[in-house]
């Protein structure tokens, strides 16, 4: 982790920025996730267990997330490069933020099942994933001024950008 802290703040060019920062804190809430549902599965009844396939989630989550760690820096160095920009350096940080959200609606429909021993560790995994979600988006918006806001591709990004921020707003409200 130093290691990776370190290069994040480095003032080097082609390093880990926000798009790799928001992928970590993203793998980080899903790793505290993962514990706090698999202390707290081992007293569920079977029948609850079947109703959600977690795992299967989790390993989605984080191919995502291991994946956008290393495309971030990669579709940053080649915008440098290129001095043209790219699409990766808006639908890598939408990825995550959209992971993001399924992971955290994921954590809220099975809170009520998490055991209170743990039950602080959910909650701060929660709060990772909405970190990414704004991450994601700060990310995003401030990159719409690379493109055409009126090209099909960013009025479909607004409006997935739109549906995350409805969701946080529900959330937080």
């Amino acid at each position: 982790m130093k290691d990776i802290a370190n290069k994040i703040s480095s003032d080097q060019p082609s390093v880990p920025g926000g798009g790799t920062t928001i992928a970590i804190n993203s793998l980080l809430g899903i790793s505290l996730f993962k514990l706090t549902y698999t202390v707290s599965k081992k007293t569920w009844p079977q029948k609850l267990k079947n109703k959600f396939d977690i795992e299967t989630y989790f390993k989605e989550a984080e191919d995502i997330y291991i994946k956008a760690m290393d495309e971030d820096v990669v579709a940053f160095t080649e915008s440098m490069e290129s001095k043209k920009i790219i699409k990766d350096i808006i639908e890598i940080p939408l990825k995550v933020a959209l992971s993001s959200k399924n992971m955290h609606t994921l954590a809220i429909e099975i809170e009520q099942y998490i055991k209170k021993t743990v039950i602080a560790d959910h909650q701060i995994a929660k709060e990772n994933l909405i970190t990414s979600m704004i991450g994601g988006i700060n990310i995003i918006e401030s990159n719409y001024n690379f493109f055409n806001e009126n090209s099909a591709y960013i009025k479909q990004t607004k409006d997935k950008v739109k549906t995350i921020k409805e969701y946080l707003s529900k959330y937080r409200s």
